[in-house]
Parts: structure tokens; sequence; C-alpha cells
């Protein structure tokens, strides 16, 4: 599964493991966060 999502000007992107991968729990996810805005960045680099 690859899908993405445009919430304003950002962008959330998500992925899951490909077929024939192997995953773990907690590596089978991945979630991105896209923005052209350096304070958002940090804001959003600040939550992590």
């Amino acid at each position: 599964m690859h899908a993405t999502v445009k919430v304003g000007e950002n962008e959330l992107m998500f992925s899951d493991t490909f077929p024939g991968q192997n995953h773990q729990l907690g590596n089978q996810v991945t979630i991105r966060l896209s923005t052209s805005d350096p304070e958002k960045s940090k804001i959003y680099g600040s939550l992590l």
C-alpha cells in the first residue's frame, strides 16, 4: 500500500512493506510529512 494525502500545503505519505519483504512489529508502516515551510518543519521535527 502506498498513499499520499494532501492537507493544505502539506503532504502525508504512507507506505507498508513490499510483498516478500520481512517485517516485524514496528517497521511495517512508514508515515512521512512533507512541507516546504521551514518553520513548520521545525515544529513537526520537535514533535518526534
